[in-house]
């Protein structure tokens, strides 16, 4: 994970603020995602869609409150978060990255083309490949010459116990 002066100057840039003023904000980020870049992101857009991040017109700045930020729990948050990340997926999506996620956190590219008939319950097809791929371009799945992987292990849990 990144440090505490890495996540102020990413929240810093993200905010377009002076590293002073990011400071409270970035401690109580890191301190409730380690450090993980991928959560640092999650968290913020969940304060924003909570409202305890907003632009303040008043101020022509964003604001929050430290304080209650700090008291939101997000160990638990995190797999909710990403459950919902995952869960504005295209359907189709959804269902390669659930097919992917009995793998574990990782599948070879090889055990893929083994896949290509898979369909669901519904005998609807499930590309499981496209929905990797797509995976990639969200973050949400990293990819190297033989195989893919999830890029967090929460990932593959929420989209296995969907």
């Amino acid at each position: 994970g990144m440090i505490g002066d890495d996540v102020n100057e990413m929240i810093s840039e993200s905010l377009r603020l002076p590293l002073r003023l990011t400071s409270s904000l970035s401690k109580v980020v890191h301190k409730k995602t380690d450090g993980n870049p991928l959560f640092v992101v999650e968290f913020l857009h969940s304060l924003v869609k909570e409202k305890l991040l907003y632009f303040s017109l008043t101020s022509k700045r964003w604001s929050w409150e430290a304080d209650v930020i700090d008291l939101k729990c997000l160990k638990d948050d995190v797999a909710k978060l990403l459950t919902r990340k995952l869960l504005n997926l295209p359907p189709k999506m959804l269902e390669g990255l659930k097919c992917a996620s009995c793998f574990g956190s990782q599948i070879f590219t090889s055990t893929l083309l083994c896949l290509s008939d898979v369909k669901s319950i519904d005998s609807k097809s499930i590309d499981v490949m496209g929905a990797l791929e797509v995976g990639v371009e969200c973050g949400l799945i990293e990819r190297s010459v033989a195989m893919f992987q999830f890029s967090h292990d929460l990932i593959q849990q929420a989209a296995y116990e969907l």
